[in-house]
């Protein structure tokens, strides 16, 4: 609605398990290779649906194989399909997992949507072929390792074949690390210094990418951990090439890592600090190289063995761990290979989060603990166990032949995806959006070159936030600010907008928030937007969701809203017919613009197209016409999606257009719901802070009540903005058309209205579920 004043051999080669304490399920992947192949575990369901704000319960699912050693299934449900030997899991950027399927010698990935499919190798044949051409054609030799890259690409450690690989967006793979022959002297430099190509590797375990272009490559073969920069050239920063002799010595440690020594260093992770964790898997460690190079041990007394719980990590027993991964909340999450254990270090305590010591799971065939608490649960030699963005445990249980997730609550945020007529989060528990709508960005960069948020949009605005028990916040931007266009935003900073809108979102998403990021106002042409235009203007606003999905791209945890309210069927306008108006909603069209004269108008069918070529896959919300008060063609207008991550939203008000509100639920919302997840994306009544906000309490009741009928509609409150010095324009009541409200606070510490006290109260009789 118009607002504002203006408007994570057989040393780490076994079997790696995916742990995901949020969930009730695990996903396992068995690896059953003769030799040290790559599994990677494409999982991209895992970590596009996984949870917003769950407790961990620590149980554990299987998400992909079957437990029999194999290949199939691709094309269908990962939890049907066979793997052989998986090693490596990790989320991918789009929100899937990747799998290093060792000895079937390829990689494969779970889509978001739950489907497996191989992405890299030819199964049954491995060796070296296929650069420069399809990762499809190409062979691979006992992948261990797998990374996802920014750009949607992939990174392989083709062990065998002794070469770091890369597969672009597009599909096509080329090497960039190794030439192809391990070195002969791992003490000597090995092309240290030189192109990382013609360099000599040592069996590559795995490889880890670097927010600055470079990656890191272990090589268990080389006891060391190298480095190939942006650039190309490849140096040692941990491990002098000389094994490690006797696990219990010190190996170096308190010194230069490159002086240290390793032994058969395997899994490694990019620490909250800067600096690395490497698992040094034949020394029975983990061990830390500091942002200076200093080389310690946190975890591990270099004898083999399973003991130790709850003591200081570096008293316990490891048994070879295979991998190790940073969570957000500064956990260090450990495969503790023979020990069949997944292993979790905080702030110097040694716990477990899955698997039963010394106990592996006896049977491919056996349930292993599936569906109960991880802890009591049976892994068989995970060779990886990798954290998700919202704070899951993917493991690679590699002898299980199965992937598996364990709810595990290890900081993160927050993920949401379209599931059939569902959002899921992460664990793939239906979630109901539940929260406001903030606007903060749309208006004031019009008018005050002194700053762009309308009310506060510091940590203390959001912590105010946190005691409604909300999940959710839709935030309204400005298409010219955004842009830089038309000497908005007042004051010409378009990088202190871009900047700003980032750092609040960061501040949401750290807190544990959903956030839709909806396009408010927008104008054609040389025209500031300052208002809500009939339709969204095909001059600007393609390139606006085109950059703002690149930004934003990488979190699944963020929703798109192409258009915060379409005027067509209110207003005069050369489209009076319903299939015209539709046609134009969906499909674009020439009509009259408030600002004066015709334009071009986007379909929403371009804008979701423009969302999708910058490698967006995030859930995106479609409205309607009459300001998203009529929906009753949107199936028939659906525009196609190549994600399936379209979200239905209605705008309600006692005082909008066509505000029966009963007929609309069941007219309307209930056959969308039928095919689409459906939420009120606005709610609110004009008189917001006197009596009893009747209307409200209606539509949250009519919302309960599609819940008993199992639909899960979302609801997100108008709106979290109060009166201050920067916004004279927000009032209880708002005016006749909405303007200046309607108000679910009285003020920024987050006081209610009448009307934000029956939303208040019913989010919180829903607090704790998804």
């Amino acid at each position: 609605m118009e607002s504002g004043p203006s408007a994570i051999w057989l040393f780490g080669r076994y079997c790696v398990r995916l742990i995901i304490i949020s969930a009730l399920e695990i996903v396992m992947f068995f690896k059953n290779g003769p030799f040290a192949a790559a599994c990677v575990l494409a999982v991209g369901w895992l970590a596009s649906g996984f949870g917003a704000a769950l407790a961990g319960d620590g149980r554990i699912a299987t998400i992909a194989g079957t437990g029999l050693p194999g290949y199939s299934g691709d094309g269908g449900a990962s939890a049907t399909a066979q793997l052989h030997l998986p090693i490596r899991a990790v989320s991918s950027l789009d929100g899937g997992i990747l799998i290093a399927d060792e000895a079937n010698n390829v990689v494969r990935k779970i889509r978001p949507d739950g489907t497996i499919h191989t992405i890299a190798g030819i199964v049954g044949l491995p060796g070296f072929s296929g650069d420069g051409g399809p990762a499809t054609s190409a062979r691979l030799n006992g992948p261990t390792g797998v990374a996802s890259l920014p750009d949607g690409g992939f990174m392989i450690a083709d062990r065998l074949n002794h070469r770091i690989r890369r597969v672009s967006p597009s599909g096509v793979i080329t090497t960039i690390a190794g030439n192809g022959s391990a070195c002969a002297n791992p003490a000597g430099h090995c092309g240290d210094g030189g192109p990382a190509v013609a360099a000599h590797l040592n069996r590559p375990n795995r490889v880890l990418p670097l927010p600055d272009g470079s990656f890191l490559i272990t090589e268990d073969g080389g006891d060391k951990v190298r480095k190939v920069s942006a650039s190309g050239t490849i140096t040692r920063v941990a491990g002098d090439g000389v094994r490690c002799g006797l696990s219990t010595a010190p190996c170096g440690d308190g010194g230069p890592a490159v002086l240290a020594r390793l032994n058969m260093p395997d899994g490694i992770a990019l620490l909250p600090d800067g600096g690395i964790a490497i698992s040094d898997s034949g020394d029975n460690r983990i061990r830390a190289v500091s942002t200076s190079g200093v080389i310690t041990t946190i975890a591990g007394n270099g004898v083999a063995g399973s003991w130790g719980e709850n003591i200081a990590a570096t008293s316990a027993n490891l048994n070879a761990p295979s991998s190790v991964a940073a969570a957000a909340d500064g956990t260090i999450v450990i495969a503790d290979t023979y020990s069949h254990l997944v292993r979790a270090v905080k702030n110097g305590v040694i716990h477990t989060l899955a698997g039963t010591a010394d106990s592996p799971c006896p049977s491919a065939v056996s349930a292993c603990g599936d569906g109960g608490a991880a802890t009591s649960a049976q892994l068989n030699m995970p060779f990886d166990a990798s954290v998700t963005p919202d704070g899951y445990v993917l493991v690679a249980d590699w002898r299980d032949n199965r992937i598996r997730r364990v709810n595990s609550s290890l900081g993160g945020s927050p993920t949401v995806a379209v599931n059939g007529r569902r959002l899921v989060n992460g664990a793939g528990q239906p979630v109901q959006l539940r929260g406001t709508n903030r606007a903060i960005y749309e208006s004031r960069c019009i008018y005050d070159n002194s700053g762009f948020p309308d009310g506060p949009d510091d940590q203390a605005s959001v912590t105010a936030m946190l005691p409604w028990k909300m999940t959710t916040v839709r935030i309204t931007l400005n298409e010219d600010c955004w842009l830089g266009i038309n000497g908005l935003p007042a004051g010409g900073d378009v990088t202190g907008y871009r900047n700003a809108v980032a750092a609040y979102v960061d501040l949401l998403r750290n807190d544990g928030f959903y956030v839709v990021v909806e396009a408010h106002v927008s104008a054609p042409g040389v025209f500031q937007s300052t208002q809500i235009d009939y339709m969204p203007d095909a001059d600007h606003m393609p390139d606006f969701w085109r950059s703002v999905a690149a930004t934003f791209r990488s979190d699944h945890g963020i929703i798109f809203d192409l258009i915060n309210e379409v005027g067509m069927a209110s207003w005069n306008d050369p489209h009076p017919t319903p299939a015209g108006q539709w046609a134009c909603w969906r499909d674009g069209c020439t009509l009259d613009s408030v600002y004066g004269g015709r334009f071009a108008a986007a379909g929403v069918q371009s804008l979701v197209n423009a969302i999708r070529s910058q490698g967006a896959t995030q859930p995106i919300v479609l409205g309607g016409l009459s300001y998203n008060s009529d929906l009753s063609q949107l199936l028939a207008y659906l525009p196609a999606d190549p994600q399936g991550q379209l979200i239905a939203s209605a705008h309600i008000y006692d005082f909008g257009v066509g505000n029966g509100i009963d007929g609309m639920f069941t007219g309307q919302l209930e056959p969308i719901a039928a095919v689409l997840p459906v939420m009120l994306g606005e709610l609110g009544e004009q008189y917001c802070d006197s009596g009893s906000a009747g209307y409200t309490s209606h539509a949250l009741s009519l919302i309960d009540g599609e819940t008993a009928k199992g639909n899960v509609f979302g609801v997100l409150g108008w709106t979290w903005n109060a009166k201050t010095a920067t916004s004279t324009g927000w009032n209880c009541p708002t005016d006749a058309f909405g303007n200046g409200g309607p108000l679910m606070i009285r003020d920024y510490a987050g006081t209610p209205t009448v009307m934000g006290g029956v939303f208040s109260a019913w989010f919180a009789a829903k607090a704790g579920a998804p």
